[in-house]
Protein backbone atom coordinates (compact mmCIF):
# COMPACT_ATOMS: atom_id res chain seq x y z
CA UNK A 1 0.00 0.00 0.00
CA UNK A 2 3.01 2.60 0.90
CA UNK A 3 4.77 1.47 -2.48
CA UNK A 4 1.58 2.11 -4.18
CA UNK A 5 0.84 5.28 -2.87
CA UNK A 6 3.62 6.76 -3.39
CA UNK A 7 3.93 5.52 -7.03
CA UNK A 8 0.37 7.07 -7.40
CA UNK A 9 2.08 10.46 -5.82
CA UNK A 10 4.75 10.89 -8.41
CA UNK A 11 2.00 10.03 -11.09
CA UNK A 12 -0.32 12.54 -10.22
CA UNK A 13 2.69 14.81 -11.07
CA UNK A 14 3.71 14.04 -14.39
CA UNK A 15 1.18 13.95 -17.45
CA UNK A 16 -0.05 11.15 -19.43
CA UNK A 17 0.90 8.93 -16.30
CA UNK A 18 -1.46 6.18 -14.86
CA UNK A 19 -0.75 3.70 -12.13
CA UNK A 20 -1.86 -0.12 -13.01
CA UNK A 21 -2.07 -3.59 -11.39
CA UNK A 22 -0.88 -6.57 -13.21
CA UNK A 23 -1.97 -8.31 -9.96
CA UNK A 24 -5.55 -6.77 -9.63
CA UNK A 25 -6.43 -5.18 -12.87
CA UNK A 26 -6.43 -1.66 -10.51
CA UNK A 27 -6.01 1.42 -13.10
CA UNK A 28 -6.97 -0.41 -15.96
CA UNK A 29 -10.12 2.01 -16.98
CA UNK A 30 -8.10 5.31 -16.90
CA UNK A 31 -5.22 3.51 -18.59
CA UNK A 32 -7.79 2.29 -21.97
CA UNK A 33 -9.32 6.19 -21.42
CA UNK A 34 -6.12 7.25 -21.91
CA UNK A 35 -4.82 5.15 -24.75
CA UNK A 36 -8.31 6.07 -26.11
CA UNK A 37 -7.64 9.87 -25.74
CA UNK A 38 -4.28 9.62 -27.08
CA UNK A 39 -5.70 7.71 -30.49
CA UNK A 40 -8.21 10.37 -31.25
CA UNK A 41 -6.15 13.35 -30.71
CA UNK A 42 -6.07 15.58 -33.91
CA UNK A 43 -9.58 14.14 -34.91
CA UNK A 44 -11.88 15.81 -36.45
CA UNK A 45 -15.86 14.92 -37.71
CA UNK A 46 -17.23 16.16 -40.76
CA UNK A 47 -20.45 15.60 -42.73
CA UNK A 48 -20.41 15.27 -47.16
CA UNK A 49 -22.24 13.98 -49.43
CA UNK A 50 -20.60 11.04 -52.39
CA UNK A 51 -22.43 10.98 -55.56
CA UNK A 52 -23.57 7.62 -56.43
CA UNK A 53 -20.87 7.69 -59.66
CA UNK A 54 -18.22 7.77 -56.63
CA UNK A 55 -18.78 4.28 -54.91
CA UNK A 56 -14.74 4.03 -54.66
CA UNK A 57 -14.53 6.96 -52.19
CA UNK A 58 -17.21 5.26 -50.37
CA UNK A 59 -15.29 2.02 -50.14
CA UNK A 60 -12.46 3.65 -49.33
CA UNK A 61 -13.97 5.48 -45.90
CA UNK A 62 -15.42 2.30 -44.98
CA UNK A 63 -11.98 0.41 -45.54
CA UNK A 64 -10.30 3.24 -43.30
CA UNK A 65 -12.83 2.58 -40.75
CA UNK A 66 -13.67 6.04 -40.46
CA UNK A 67 -17.53 6.59 -41.40
CA UNK A 68 -19.76 7.07 -38.07
CA UNK A 69 -22.98 7.40 -40.07
CA UNK A 70 -24.21 6.66 -43.95
CA UNK A 71 -27.75 7.88 -45.18
CA UNK A 72 -28.46 6.69 -48.67
CA UNK A 73 -29.82 9.93 -50.96
CA UNK A 74 -30.90 9.89 -53.99
CA UNK A 75 -27.95 11.23 -55.62
CA UNK A 76 -25.39 8.89 -53.12
CA UNK A 77 -25.10 8.96 -50.26
CA UNK A 78 -24.65 11.61 -46.85
CA UNK A 79 -21.61 10.22 -44.73
CA UNK A 80 -20.82 11.29 -41.22
CA UNK A 81 -16.85 10.74 -40.41
CA UNK A 82 -14.41 10.77 -37.86
CA UNK A 83 -10.82 11.48 -39.52
CA UNK A 84 -7.09 12.56 -39.39
CA UNK A 85 -6.22 15.38 -41.70
CA UNK A 86 -3.91 12.79 -43.76
CA UNK A 87 -6.81 10.77 -44.32
CA UNK A 88 -9.10 13.38 -45.23
CA UNK A 89 -6.22 14.52 -48.13
CA UNK A 90 -5.34 11.10 -49.35
CA UNK A 91 -9.62 11.34 -49.15
CA UNK A 92 -9.34 14.37 -51.62
CA UNK A 93 -6.84 12.73 -53.87
CA UNK A 94 -8.70 9.78 -54.96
Amino acid sequence: DEYRAALETAAARRDRTVVTSAMSDAGLRPLLDAIEDALSAGLRQERFDIPLAEGRKRAWLYEQGVVDEEVQTEAGWRVAVTWSEAQAVRYSRL
